[in-house]
């Protein structure tokens, strides 16, 4: 699991897919991350699947970031 904490609504950034930013959900008893474009990818995934990643801000102090 990533050491980071994460939080609904932050913005996680990781190298790991394509595209590079995502927007962490609470979706089914879990975090998960899902593409900010749901054209590319409109699939929720477990935020444990990202190993490394980084927060780059929030959709509430940072609604530019979507």
């Amino acid at each position: 699991f990533p050491s980071h904490e994460v939080y609904e609504g932050d913005i996680i950034y990781s190298e790991q897919w394509i595209p590079n930013t995502y927007k962490v959900i609470f979706d089914q008893g879990e975090f998960c991350f899902v593409s900010l474009n749901q054209r590319e990818s409109p699939y929720t995934n477990p935020i444990h699947y990202v190993r490394y990643f980084k927060v780059i801000g929030n959709i509430y102090e940072n609604p530019e970031l979507l």
